[in-house]
């Protein structure tokens, strides 16, 4: 698998899908915390999850893969 482009992504994407999965440690049966944020906030949440020690995981909104019709 060819690693992503960060900024290939951000400049192709309008949205991105952020999980925020640190209160899993608190409470293993609660769902992450899920977000969309636009493409112009992605480092700004980059930034807070790296000085918070948050664990996110971050994709970009696009066509659904099965489109079950």
């Amino acid at each position: 698998m060819k690693p992503a482009d960060i900024v290939a992504l951000v400049r192709a994407s309008d949205s991105f899908v952020v999980r925020d999965y640190s209160l899993d440690s608190e409470n293993p049966d609660e769902p992450p915390v899920i977000a969309v944020v636009p493409a112009s906030a992605l480092f700004e949440i980059i930034e807070d999850a790296h000085k918070t020690q948050k664990r996110i995981t971050i994709s970009p909104v696009g066509p659904p893969i099965i489109d079950w019709r």
